[in-house]
């Protein structure tokens, strides 16, 4: 592989086998122990990469740069849904079936571990969105309380608040954060001005969609509890992208999905009740084959569900953890600085997402001038692959560890 040091971070410049899990994690096992040795490290830490990239059976003819919306899953959870779906339906009796609650189980501690919580605290849902409501729909107000959100929240942690407050009464308050935010401060302070002793809960999207932005969980989360407030921290962007500990954040709701950063199964998600906030949550689905611990014996209450992705959901975690969780974030955001400063050399081009790496994330979101966003995206698919998000008048790009960069790539400002 030839390339300087720029160019390592965009490029694989040599085509990939698929590896196997011994040659997979003897790679990143070599490129620990080569971090000592400059030259070595340079070389080592491309292969590694690439070594990810061919786990993926991602076309390599795009440079998909979704994640924020979407994510491809990985070849072996894959693999993993296919062969459970194709014994389900080759024999769908309850005997053969009984595996499921077991692999359901099972998956419930590797994300519990995941997160540095118990498995007593995870629910496994469908998405974000179920979640989300799970939590807005049952925690009990009344007229007079006040629930605090971001402006920025997804319809189901906006929307879903404002609905319900038509219904029962409640005020819900908007907080609004400059684009791009400067600093720390610039995410914190408006929340804590608009929190009052009329606050019950606290509900703020981890990293926006939006601009990429990365609230300070731990810090309002925190805040939130010294009032006695309930915090609920959308997840969808973080899960899998960031480092989590769930414990250490000091939520008391945590909300994602699996089929974004986790590189998972479709229509899977998780919804984390802390322990001590599981009595002021009331269900709002009723129904059967929940789980067997904790929370989930109240909240999974789903009826039939897609079983197999329980078990695919097991392998998308694994594949984190066999790279490392610091390693994924640190790698993603690196890629996402690199989009920046690519993208910033562009006349003309507003960014909207923080410079501040503290508050950076992998979501990159930016107005190319006047140009018209959807002929721009259009010509981007047709002419090098290039597979981004529009929205209105701006175009969010996430970085992955799947993420393909190519020499097409340089061709992003002409094209």
């Amino acid at each position: 592989m030839q390339s300087n040091n720029a160019d390592q971070t965009w490029e694989i410049r040599m085509p990939i086998e698929r590896l196997s899990r011994r040659d997979f994690g003897r790679i990143f096992a070599v490129a620990a122990v080569s971090r000592s040795m400059p030259a070595i490290a340079v070389q080592r830490a491309a292969d590694e990469w690439a070594a990810v990239r061919s786990e993926f059976i991602l076309d390599p003819k795009f440079i998909v740069m979704n994640a924020a919306n979407f994510c491809p899953a990985t070849r072996n959870v894959s693999e993993v849904l296919f062969k459970y779906t194709r014994d389900m339906d080759a024999n769908p009796s309850q005997q053969s079936r009984a595996k499921f609650s077991q692999g359901r189980e099972e998956t419930r501690k590797k994300i519990a571990a995941f997160l540095n919580v118990t498995p007593e605290e995870i629910v496994i849902t469908r998405n974000t969105s179920e979640g989300n409501n799970l939590v807005s729909s049952g925690i009990e107000l009344k007229p007079g309380d006040e629930v605090v959100v971001h402006d920025e929240n997804h319809p189901t942690n906006l929307t879903s608040w404002q609905n319900k407050a038509k219904r029962y009464g409640f005020t819900v308050k908007s907080v609004a954060i400059p684009t791009p935010p400067p600093s720390v401060e610039a995410l914190v302070k408006p929340f804590v001005d608009a929190l009052t002793s009329k606050t019950k809960v606290l509900s703020f999207t981890h990293v926006t969609s939006t601009f990429g932005s990365q609230f300070p969980a731990k810090e309002l989360c925190r805040i939130a509890r010294e009032r006695g407030i309930l915090s609920l921290v959308d997840g969808a962007q973080s899960f899998g992208a960031l480092d989590l500990d769930l414990k250490d954040i000091g939520c008391d709701f945590f909300t994602s999905s699996s089929h974004k950063w986790l590189m998972g199964p479709k229509e899977a998600g998780i919804l984390y009740i802390r322990g001590d906030a599981q009595s002021k949550l009331w269900p709002s689905n009723y129904g059967v084959y929940g789980g067997t611990v904790g929370a989930s014996r109240t909240f999974e209450q789903l009826g039939q569900r897609d079983d197999p992705t329980f078990m695919a959901m097991a392998e998308a975690v694994d594949f984190h953890l066999r790279i490392g969780k610091k390693k994924i974030e640190a790698q993603s955001k690196a890629l996402a600085a690199a989009v920046k400063t690519e993208l910033m050399k562009i006349p003309g081009l507003h960014m909207y997402s923080p410079a501040a790496p503290e508050i950076s994330s992998a979501v990159v979101t930016f107005r190319p001038g006047s140009t018209d966003i959807s002929k721009m995206a259009a010509s981007l698919y047709e002419k090098i692959g290039f597979a981004g998000a529009t929205r209105g008048g701006d175009t969010p790009i996430s970085t992955t560890v799947s993420s393909r960069w190519k020499k097409s790539w340089r061709q992003f400002p002409t094209t």
